[in-house]
């Protein structure tokens, strides 16, 4: 039986679908393949259990999707793992899971897995990311991403979705788009080059510069290594800790509210619906590995 909620953020995703710019027989074939479930997004993908087959366990719950480094193809699921007195962060090949379409993620066995020391690690999901145009006109955060198989399809941003092949650059908190409909190069760096006033380039030369020889060298009084008697020891403020980044990156759902509950990995309830987002709701999501699911249930 299709997960309802599958079912519904389909739906809803197809909502958003009728408000982009593609042609009206592009909507329609792709509002199909969403409802068949030929379609993920990642918002559908994190927060799901991973169910090991051969030994008929959970492993542990889907925390972030981890791509490329041109972000084109998901290549690995990283797991939060449930259990209380071994808790561990593992990561499964997005090849080896055979089933993504209902409640859980499904792989053959505890063979998949793979811990970080060796794992290559990609590109983590750009989720709530600043885009921006070649203009610099933000076009908002990114809220989905839409995957056929393990192929980047679309992001969804704002309201809006753009094509794979519509991203120019990005780093690690920041994506630029094409949204003119035609193809943009972007200029490739280069080597500058020294000249003098008469036009002629400078040859530059290496030159080998070897460190000076500091001798040391004593005082000629010794100060005594005692205590004045009148003498007060005076320690160091204590340094402020700055505010965690991972915060003021979430400080915009201040105010929002869930439309459904957060649960913990024991599946007990966290955070009710329609709970009002403050600091302190960001703070307990943040130890409790939940940001992902905050920023997608808020509205």
């Amino acid at each position: 039986m299709v997960n309802k909620w599958s079912t519904f953020l389909g739906l809803k995703r197809c909502v958003c679908l009728m408000k982009s710019h593609f042609t009206v027989d592009k909507r329609i074939n792709l509002a199909h393949s969403i409802l068949r479930g030929k379609i993920m997004f990642i918002s559908e993908l994190v927060g799901k259990q991973l169910l090991s087959l051969s030994e008929a366990e959970t492993i542990g719950t889907v925390e972030n999707v981890l791509f490329d480094e041109k972000l084109k193809t998901a290549k690995t699921l990283k797991i939060y793992s449930e259990d209380e007195d071994n808790p561990e962060i593992c990561f499964v090949n997005f090849k080896a899971v055979k089933s993504l379409n209902f409640d859980a993620c499904v792989i053959s066995n505890r063979e998949a897995l793979s811990f970080e020391w060796n794992t290559l690690l990609g590109t983590p999901s750009p989720m709530l990311w600043s885009c921006f145009n070649q203009d610099g006109k933000e076009l908002g955060r990114m809220r989905d991403i839409e995957l056929d198989n393990s192929k980047v399809k679309q992001f969804l941003i704002g309201e809006t979705f753009y094509e794979q092949k519509q991203l120019l650059s990005f780093s690690n908190s920041v994506l630029i788009f094409n949204d003119t409909g035609k193809a943009v190069r972007l200029p490739k760096t280069k080597t500058r080059i020294p000249f003098c006033a008469c036009g002629q380039n400078i040859s530059v030369h290496s030159v080998e510069v070897k460190p000076a020889k500091i001798e040391e060298t004593k005082p000629d009084i010794a100060l005594p290594n005692r205590v004045l008697p009148n003498a007060t020891i005076v320690s160091r403020s204590p340094v402020l800790e700055k505010e965690n980044p991972s915060n003021l990156v979430y400080r915009f759902l201040l105010g929002k509210k869930l439309s459904r509950p957060i649960k913990n990995e024991n599946g007990n309830a966290l955070i009710s619906k329609d709970t009002r987002i403050t600091e302190e709701v960001i703070e307990l999501c943040k130890n409790n590995g939940k940001l992902v699911q905050l920023a997608l249930y808020a509205e």
